[in-house]
């Protein structure tokens, strides 16, 4: 019951990070002309366009693990392929797509933060304010202030989206209704309070401190590697 639609993130998880970090490498490309050492607001607005253009991909796949995740009409899913079948046939294919203006909004906001944020913290605090990858202390330290910037920028750009992905989640998890996001909201005011809002807080937020500490700091590396030997 733990592992109930863990297939479909699995799947989706390795695309899901190349095209993320892929679709940030060309966006950088386009606004930069130095792509592996890119400002603060080149890297919020790279970040924001990444994040909404991958919801077209994510969120499908998003809805689908978390009705696998849910009771309907009494019983479960059985798989994934029974999902798509089922609110194919009732919703059209809009109905995998429940939830993404919500999604979309979401995503450039936590998208400026993530990789902004980012860029900030490891020019100012891993790198002693260089900005161009160089040593500020030995390869141990170098590599603890790495994971600590992308741990903070993961935790910082979910503490700031949170209440946005629980109603999210919310309108996600109903196969076949279609209150809005407004109405949630207020359901979710009404019987919880301001706190209903944050419940699961925590846990998303231990996940994105170790996620996000090896992905940032492994491409950034690659990313400052890449452009350094292209020079040469």
């Amino acid at each position: 019951a733990f592992w109930r639609g863990l297939s479909v993130p699995l799947a989706a998880s390795t695309v899901r990070s190349a095209l993320s970090f892929g679709c940030l490498s060309a966006v950088l490309r386009a606004l930069c002309d130095e792509p592996a050492t890119p400002t603060l607001g080149e890297c919020a607005v790279a970040g924001s366009v990444t994040c909404a253009l991958g919801a077209v991909y994510l969120h499908p796949c998003d809805r689908i693990k978390i009705l696998l995740q849910v009771r309907h009409e009494g019983r479960a899913f059985s798989g994934p392929l029974e999902v798509v079948q089922t609110v194919v046939r009732r919703s059209g294919f809009r109905g995998l797509y429940r939830g993404i203006g919500v999604c979309v909004v979401m995503d450039l906001v936590s998208g400026a933060i993530y990789f902004g944020g980012n860029r900030w913290l490891t020019v100012n605090f891993a790198e002693g304010g260089g900005g161009d990858g160089g040593d500020s202390g030995d390869g141990a330290t170098q590599a603890l202030k790495l994971v600590g910037a992308g741990s903070l920028s993961g935790v910082s750009s979910w503490a700031a989206i949170y209440p946005l992905d629980v109603v999210r989640t919310r309108m996600a998890a109903q196969p076949f209704g279609w209150e809005g996001a407004a109405d949630i909201a207020r359901q979710l005011f009404r019987t919880g309070g301001e706190r209903a809002f944050f419940r699961g807080l925590v846990p998303c937020l231990a996940r994105s401190c170790f996620s996000d500490g090896i992905f940032f700091p492994v491409y950034w590396s690659v990313s400052w590697q890449l452009g350094t030997r292209g020079q040469d």
